[in-house]
């Protein structure tokens, strides 16, 4: 976004993040697992869980997310994944102008560079002069996955040579926001090469903290710096919220926009009363199915494994740290209707030597400080059938263990012993019910908190031109607008959603947008 807008050499755009540069360790794509308990991460947990989450400590689900320069593209796993063509056609149905698959494509094809790797199959999908580099990782378990891929074929699952195409349901590898080993995020793709613009101003460990209104018209924002001074920044043309679904819901209740009887209970004067934070959204994943077989072949590491490992990557980008830990591996299926064009099940793969489901929550805040972080309730199985067909996958699971493939490895499925479900046999509905209470948590894509919808939608935030409705020039584009959540990992639609936010901004200013960039 600050890219984009900066584009234009008479506005002045500031960008206020919360942190810092990311760290040396961010680079290290294998690294990502100890990046959300860093102080790049905001710590959230959300309220107590009734059907999940009962396996972390105190039974609270964490829901780290990024506060560095890039924000969560400084620690997510990397994954680059559309989603698939009814994720957005939805959108548009919902009245939603311009937010079509056929619409939204350009974008995300604008925002990035393809590089090696990609075959002749994604030609119509993939970018080559984006600024963000996608490619696929230098290093893969390629043993343990051709499992899955001969098992997949076995059951008729389709194999698939590239992720991001037109084919939604398969077996594949994803491609990832890396480059010759490292990471890419998006504040080295879109801010590093443009650091010496003289229009563009970055204030970092800086916490915005309101939207300053006069009337109905956004004027401006509050904000506290690192040293704990309150300094008011003002805007001429537009503010824009940014800061990801939960921060952007907390900024904007704090501003007196949002559920008028929660603002009244807070003690927030109300300004105008919209569901800020009313359709949180997220994809649980179920971490308590475990495959185990034996290597004869494997040699056990040897005690310099990790210096051997870190030697590698240090001078040739190359090892096991330039890896997303296998979690590139993965499968599209449909439990419920095996005929289905379209998932309700994601599979990640991570490979250790020796899931897709959206629930409805909400975010409200805890009081009237800025400082206090807001209240989250993911509202995890709210919905019984999105326990049932996370149990299906189970199913499905096991279907594939019983295929030649998996049984000439002699893989197995392990029954974890969980202290919680001591009182359950093994591989029973009631064990895996169990299970799946202990150790279902998030996968890091909270969305939908200020939800895009046209004039007369009640459950609608911003409208189809990210406009914050009853609010003069105050937008939101982030991933908070996502009427539904799309149907993968959430880093290529957010970065979407930016390139084409700015694009709309310059029209509805009068600027020139260069249609044949897309």
């Amino acid at each position: 976004m600050a890219n984009r807008l900066s584009e234009i050499e008479n506005w002045k755009i500031l960008l206020i993040e919360a942190g810092e540069n990311p760290s040396f360790l961010s680079e290290v794509p294998a690294g990502f697992p100890t990046q959300v308990l860093s102080s790049e991460a905001y710590d959230r947990f959300v309220e107590p869980e009734k059907l999940a989450c009962h396996g972390a400590k105190n039974k609270l689900c964490r829901w780290p997310s990024g506060k560095a320069v890039g924000g969560s593209s400084t620690l997510n796993a990397m994954l680059y994944i559309y989603g698939n063509e009814e994720d957005y056609n939805e959108w548009s149905r919902m009245g939603n102008e311009g937010w079509s698959w056929e619409e939204v494509l350009p974008y995300l094809k604008r925002s990035h560079n393809c590089g090696h790797g990609y075959i002749e199959k994604s030609r119509g999908y993939c970018g080559h002069n984006g600024p963000l580099n996608v490619r696929s990782y230098n290093y893969t378990y390629q043993h343990v996955f051709d499992a899955f891929r001969n098992a997949a074929r076995e059951l008729n699952v389709p194999v698939l040579d590239v992720i991001n195409t037109d084919d939604f349901v398969g077996y594949g590898t994803a491609f990832g926001t890396v480059d010759e080993g490292r990471r890419m995020s998006v504040s080295k793709a879109y801010l590093s090469p443009i650091k010496d613009r003289k229009n563009l101003y970055v204030t970092k460990s800086t916490r915005a903290d309101a939207v300053l209104l006069d009337g109905n018209r956004a004027v401006g924002v509050r904000a506290t710096l690192k040293d704990g001074r309150t300094i008011d920044v003002k805007a001429s043309k537009e503010v824009i919220l940014s800061a990801g679904s939960i921060s952007t819901s907390q900024i904007l209740l704090l501003s007196g926009i949002g559920p008028e009887q929660h603002l009244r209970e807070i003690g927030i004067p109300s300004v105008v009363d919209l569901p800020v934070g009313k359709n949180l959204q997220d994809h649980i994943t179920w971490y308590g199915l475990h495959l185990a077989f034996k290597n004869e072949s494997a040699v056990p590491p040897s005690p310099t494994f990790l210096l051997d490992e870190a030697y590698k990557y240090l001078i040739y980008n190359q090892g096991s740290l330039a890896t997303s830990l296998g979690h590139d591996f993965m499968g599209f299926v449909n439990v419920n209707d095996p005929t289905s064009k379209y998932p309700n099940i994601q599979f990640h793969h991570a490979h250790v030597q020796q899931g897709n489901m959206p629930s409805l929550g909400e975010v409200q805040l805890r009081s009237k400080d800025p400082a206090d972080s807001a209240k989250i309730y993911a509202n995890y199985f709210s919905e019984q059938e999105d326990f049932d067909t996370m149990l299906k996958s189970l199913d499905f699971l096991k279907k594939m263990l019983n295929t030649k493939p998996m049984k000439q490895r002699g893989i197995w499925l392990r029954h974890l012993d969980l202290a919680g479900c001591r009182h359950t046999q093994p591989d029973t509905d009631e064990y895996w019910k169990c299970n799946m209470r202990h150790l279902t948590f998030t996968i890091f894509h909270p969305t939908g908190t200020a939800k895009m919808g046209p004039q007369g939608d009640p459950t609608a935030v911003v409208d189809p031109r990210l406009k914050v409705h009853g609010v003069e020039r105050l937008r939101v584009i982030d991933a908070s607008i996502m009427p539904r959540v799309t149907s993968g990992n959430t880093n290529a639609p957010v970065i979407m959603i930016a390139e084409k936010g700015a694009d709309i901004i310059k029209e509805d200013w009068k600027v020139t947008v260069y249609k044949d960039e897309l």
